[in-house]
This record gives structure tokens, C-alpha cells and sequence, in this order.
């Protein structure tokens, strides 16, 4: 502390006149006047202006405490650095694997022998007749297909028009059956009245879907009324309706049900009907598979000649695995190889894993 600091401080307390130290540090009960405070200020500033100046020889206090809390410090900074070298290389590392991953992925893709060298592709020579699917490993070649007619959803519409869904109408009943009659397979009695409320055609329709018949009931309104359509949840003959011994119609004012038919006139609830390499063969649905082994044909019009179905390798699909191959092989190069490159003439920032021993190792 320099002298003039001294005798500042010195001339301060002198001019306090004969008051204790205590009365001046305010601890004295008796009365404090203010010229006692204004005395004991001009002390402390005197000491804190003299502590802290830099000129002469005085002591630079707050150099000192900077110095001093900056040591304290250094462990902390040191953990700090280190713990964001490990988060550097913790991503680093997370990237690489995570380019290893995808890697053994297109690895894996190239040997699966049921994977892309295994694909093939089937091309139809005319797609509004037929067009086919193939299962990976399904053996090439040329197939033709002649499809004569489509299978058909069979359904049955009330004859006569209600003024709407909820109008009364005659009671009675009818059968309904669906698929061809058999000792496993029996018509069901459909009831018309109010006990069980199938007096509308509403309540009809609801009453026929609980029942889990395999056949969907809905009420058509158009211009001249509503009529209760009934329609087949199975195509083909399989799931072919037959309704009988209707008696809502014995008034000559009841339902009475019509068998819907194709443009052909032919009533609906029909097999299709193809011939695969001279082989005639009849299904119940337009999707048709075990016929040709892997294939699955979706059939969608009918032909007087012959479709050709062309089942070869399918190269796309390889084009890509080798594509994927080779850019996942050349990302996991690019990124190991980018904790090698440092050159410390041009840049200060060090790749985070260069010189590790495991990076050596997969490289």
C-alpha cells in the first residue's frame, strides 16, 4: 500500500475527533451524528482506491484474486476439456458405427439367397387382360394365358320400390342361402315383421348383417324408391345366393327379389374361367395362385387370344443392391478416412479418433 494511501486513511480517522472505532463502524448505542458516517465512507474508499491502484508500489488486489480463482479453476477446465474430447468421439464413433450398420445391411442384401439376386420380374403382354406376380426364387420362363370369363359376385335387389327405407312393408319371409346347398350348409329363414323389426327395409338390412351370413344388406334409393339389395361377401360359386319360399309377396303387393345379372344377361355368382398353358382351370376369385408355382395372377378382362406372361430376373432390384452396396462401402471409407486427414500447418482442429488403435483395427 503506498504512502499517500497511508496518510489518506490516517487523516480520514483523524478527522472523526475522539470517537471510538466502534462508534464509527456504527456499534455504538449513543447518537451517531453524520459528519461520524461521512468520516468512516472517506476511510473505507481511501483503503479500497489505495489497495487497488496499480501505480507506485501499491498491491493489485483484483490482478491477485484473478489469479488466484484461476487456479482453483484449472481442475475444473481441465475435466470440462476432457469431457468434451470424449463427447467429440463418442459422436465420432456413433457415426461410424451407425455407417457399419447400414454397410453389413447391403452386405447382407447382396448374399440373402432368397434377396435381390433371387427377384424376378413378370411382364405381361397385355395388362387390361392379366398381370402376375412373382415370388423371389420362381423359375423363368414364358407362360400363356387365355382368360375366357371373370369370377362374379353374385346379389339378389327387392322388385318391388318402397316409398322409403322406413315405409312398412308386407310381412312374411323368405330363405336365404348362401353357396351350393349340403348337409353342412342349410337356408336361413329371414323373418319379416314387426317382433323382430324387419317390417322396413332398414330393420330388414340391419337384421341380415347380425346375423353374419356372408352376405352385406343395404338399402338403394334412387328416383323411384328403395329396394333392399342384398350382395354376396364371396365371389364365385362359392359364395352364390339362392333365395326361396318367399312370402311377402303372396298379397301381390310384397317384396319379391330379383337375381342381379352381367351385361351378358348371365345371372352374377359365376367362376372364372382361363386356360394356363393349354390347361383349362376355373377359380372362384380373379386373383388366382398356385396355377404356376410363385406366381399370382390377378386377371381383370377377358381375351380371344392368348396372354403371354414373361418371367425373368428382375435387374432392377439387383441394380439397386449392388447401388446400395457400394455407396454404404464408400461412406464408411469417407468417414474413417476423415479421422486421418490433418494437417497441421492449415488447420488447429484435430479429427477427434486420430491415432486410436480400434480405428486401425477396422480400417
Amino acid at each position: 500500500m503506498s504512502t499517500s494511501g497511508i496518510n489518506s486513511i490516517l487523516s480520514s480517522l483523524a478527522g472523526s475527533g475522539t470517537e471510538s472505532l466502534s462508534q464509527l463502524l456504527g456499534n455504538s448505542s449513543s447518537n451517531t451524528n453524520p459528519g461520524d458516517t461521512s468520516a468512516l465512507q472517506n476511510a473505507v474508499n481511501a483503503i479500497l482506491n489505495s489497495a487497488t491502484s496499480t501505480s507506485g508500489s501499491g498491491l493489485d488486489v483484483q490482478a491477485t484474486v484473478d489469479a488466484i480463482l484461476q487456479a482453483d479453476a484449472a481442475p475444473e477446465i481441465q475435466l470440462q476439456s476432457q469431457l468434451t474430447s470424449l463427447n467429440t468421439q463418442t459422436a465420432a464413433l456413433q457415426q461410424i458405427e451407425s455407417d457399419l450398420a447400414a454397410f453389413q445391411t447391403s452386405v447382407q442384401a447382396l448374399s440373402d439367397p432368397t434377396g435381390a439376386f433371387s427377384s424376378v420380374g413378370v411382364t405381361s403382354s397385355n395388362n387390361n387382360v392379366v398381370v402376375a406376380t412373382a415370388a423371389n426364387g420362381t423359375t423363368a420362363g414364358t407362360h400363356t394365358i387365355t382368360v375366357t370369363s371373370l369370377a362374379t359376385t353374385s346379389a339378389y335387389y327387392s322388385t318391388a320400390t318402397i316409398a322409403s327405407g322406413d315405409t312398412q312393408i308386407p310381412t312374411g319371409s323368405f330363405d336365404l342361402l348362401v353357396g351350393p346347398a349340403s348337409s353342412n350348409n342349410n337356408p336361413v329363414s329371414i323373418p319379416v315383421d314387426s317382433a323382430d323389426g324387419t317390417d322396413t327395409l332398414n330393420g330388414l338390412a340391419t337384421y341380415i348383417n347380425k346375423q353374419d351370413l356372408g352376405v352385406s344388406a343395404s338399402v338403394v334409393t334412387d328416383a323411384s324408391g328403395a329396394r333392399l339389395a342384398l350382395v354376396s361377401q364371396t365371389s364365385g360359386t362359392a359364395g352364390a345366393l339362392t333365395i326361396s319360399n318367399d312370402t311377402t309377396g303372396t298379397s301381390g303387393n310384397g317384396m319379391g327379389f330379383t337375381q342381379a345379372v352381367d351385361a351378358s344377361k348371365q345371372p352374377l355368382g359365376t367362376d372364372a374361367s382361363l386356360t394356363v398353358d393349354g390347361i383349362p382351370i376355373t377359380s372362384g376369385s380373379n386373383t388366382v395362385t398356385g396355377v404356376i408355382p410363385g406366381l399370382t395372377l390377378t386377371l381383370s378382362g377377358v381375351s380371344s387370344s392368348p396372354v403371354t406372361l414373361d418371367v425373368q430376373p428382375d435387374m432392377t432390384q439387383v441394380a439397386t443392391a449392388i447401388n446400395n452396396f457400394v455407396s454404404a462401402y464408400n461412406t464408411v471409407i469417407k468417414d474413417i478416412n476423415a479421422q486421418y486427414t490433418y494437417d497441421g500447418a492449415t488447420t488447429s482442429t484435430v479429427p477427434p479418433l486420430l491415432g486410436d488403435p480400434s480405428l486401425d483395427l477396422l480400417q
